[in-house]
């Protein structure tokens, strides 16, 4: 086994890891406070992948998706508790496990009715395309202006000035329609459904968001998730030799997409590391250690440490044990968001309702190997888990045995351990939990 042929497959274990702590984490800080398996944890990881593409897809950037996403997977874990589990505080332990799983199905079901059972795409991060003009007549400049200026039409929202070709051609209908029904009955009742279909359809036109004039040719960069950004670019080309009575076979382009930057790799101790995985290592170690300096250095980490040793007690001193559970829950949830999306972003195809199952049971197998209610364990045993199965996956697909194994593997080494160390590789009889 060779260092090149296993570097690759150690940096994407890396990242695989880190996604898993982070899913990890919210096990492990639930079960700290409460000694309850929040077996829902994966499908708030599910909500999160997807409110972070939608607003990918919808024109937000990186960072700012990861925040709403964060924000609703927050809201959503804090909502989950106070109506799931809360009221069965003083329940026999196995009322909130059973109501945890039925949590996790109601929530499966309701993310397949709110976006469907299909596969949604992870949009593309602002793609961006290089128009060369390889073959041109003597006014190539005015090509290019006319062709510039039609893109800041674009840029601007001025779609039917700037084309007025077929591209517009599902807008232009469902705008027909609309136009039509307001002067039928303007208190129709399809009206709403008629606006948000033309809502929908506008938002599929791509939206430029930058052009630079080059001596032959553009620079256009659109916005993430925009739609067909090169069927606009052709259509409009098309167009504006139209429009300037320019024949076809006296104009060759050559369009290029960019490379996105998040995309690019480079080369590290002789491995291509695309900048996606250490994205994921950023954001992972500092989500990590910014977490357990609120546990063990600050008032709200004292809080949740003494809910967790004793909830009474902790009352006793002051402490409002619901809040720092929802707190609890709210910070778990924040960071399932953020392991979300970047799964999403380093599978790099899409998210569909059923992916918090599977993910959700490798997150807490991590949190089991790494040692349950305890957090540095929870990060050691996403990173362990994450490698063994990618590692797996690598082999035994070379091998015909079939990569869909690889989970397998890391299921075994887990039996493995806790026969030998039931608590964990960081657990103890006596861990200090939450």
């Amino acid at each position: 086994m060779h260092w090149s042929e296993i570097a690759p497959q150690l940096v994407n274990a890396l990242s695989l890891g880190g996604i898993y702590a982070l899913i990890a984490v919210g096990y492990t800080m639930v079960y700290g406070i409460l000694k309850l398996i929040n077996f829902a944890h994966g499908e708030i990881f599910m909500c999160g992948a997807f409110v972070g593409v939608i607003a990918l897809s919808s024109g937000w950037s990186l960072i700012p998706s990861m925040a709403c996403a964060c924000a609703c997977c927050a809201v959503l874990g804090v909502t989950i508790d106070r109506v799931a589990y809360q009221p069965l505080r003083s329940a026999p332990k196995l009322a909130p496990l059973i109501t945890a799983l039925g949590m996790s199905i109601f929530l499966q079901n309701l993310a397949m009715m709110t976006w469907g059972s299909g596969v949604r795409p992870f949009p593309k991060l602002s793609p961006t395309y290089e128009m060369t003009l390889k073959k041109a007549p003597d006014n190539k400049a005015a090509l290019l202006d006319e062709l510039a200026s039609k893109l800041e039409k674009v840029r601007d929202g001025k779609f039917d000035e700037a084309m007025k070709g077929v591209f517009l051609g599902g807008y232009r209908v469902a705008k027909g329609h609309l136009d039509e029904e307001r002067k039928r009955d303007p208190k129709s009742k399809e009206i709403g459904g008629l606006e948000k279909r033309v809502a929908e359809e506008l938002d599929r036109i791509p939206r430029v968001t930058s052009i630079e004039r080059r001596p032959d040719g553009l620079l256009v960069a659109f916005r993430n998730g925009s739609g067909d950004a090169l069927l606009t670019l052709n259509t409009l080309r098309k167009q504006v030799q139209l429009d300037l009575g320019i024949a076809r076979t006296s104009v060759e382009w050559k369009v290029e997409p960019r490379e996105n930057a998040i995309d690019r790799s480079f080369s590290l101790f002789g491995v291509e590391v695309q900048w996606k995985q250490p994205l994921t290592w950023v954001v992972t170690l500092t989500l990590m250690l910014a977490l357990e300096f609120m546990v063990r250095k600050t008032r709200v980490g004292r809080a949740m440490r003494a809910v967790s040793l004793d909830q009474n007690t902790a009352a006793l001193m002051g402490v409002s044990v619901n809040n720092i559970i929802r707190m609890t829950f709210a910070i778990g949830s924040a960071m399932a968001a953020v392991g979300g999306v970047l799964y999403a972003l380093h599978l790099g195809g899409g998210v569909v309702f059923t992916m918090g199952t599977q993910v959700g049971i490798i997150a807490f197998s991590a949190a089991v190997l790494g040692g349950i209610g305890n957090i540095r364990g929870a990060a050691l045993g996403g990173l362990v888990i994450g490698v063994i199965t990618q590692l797996a996956t690598w082999k035994l697909g070379e091998w015909g045995i079939g990569g869909v194994y690889g989970p397998a593997v890391a299921f075994l080494v887990l039996i493995g351990v806790i026969l030998v160390r039931p608590t964990g590789l960081l657990g103890s009889s006596s861990v200090e939990r939450a």
